[in-house]
Formats: structure tokens, sequence, C-alpha cells
């Protein structure tokens, strides 16, 4: 889920459902704005992470957050709008 911290409603969604796939040095993320947005995902050694980025079209997402076990809690940046994601892992078996 994301639950939004700042931004004007109806622009900026209350709260939603997200889905992240992390893959080596990625973060791919889909919600109701972005579809598949790819950017750099190098986490610290103690598990926080940051990271900017600008597609080709000017649109900007800033991510910073920390992962502790199973639980990515971020802050998240997609002007005019700010959300805060709190994802668990899912095992796949």
């Amino acid at each position: 889920k994301r639950s939004l911290t700042k931004g004007p409603t109806p622009l900026c969604p209350v709260e939603e459902d997200v889905s992240v796939t992390i893959h080596g040095d990625t973060l791919t993320f889909t919600n109701s704005a972005l579809k598949k947005f790819t950017i750099g995902f190098d986490p610290d050694s103690d598990g926080s992470f940051g990271s900017m980025y600008t597609d080709i079209g000017g649109r900007t997402v800033f991510i910073q957050g920390h992962i502790t076990g199973d639980v990515l809690e971020a802050d998240v940046t997609n002007a005019p709008c700010e959300h805060h994601w709190r994802l668990k892992k899912e095992h796949r078996g």
C-alpha cells in the first residue's frame, strides 16, 4: 500500500496498492500513475536507500527509505504527490 502524506486530492490518490519488484540493482514499481517505472536501487549495508530519477518525459521520482527484514518502508515523491510506502515481501515458492 501507499498512503498520501502530501498533495492535492483527487490528483493524488489517498491510498492504493503498489507493486514493487527488486532485481539486482533495480527497483521497478507500478501504481495508478506509473507502470513498470524502473530506478536504480543500491541500499546501504544498514538497509537504507535513496534514489532520484527523471525519465525522458520529465517526470521525476525521488524515493528514500529503509528495508528491515521483509518490510520496505519508503517515502516517495512524484510531484505534486508525496506518499509513504509500506510493503511486505511476498515469498514465492
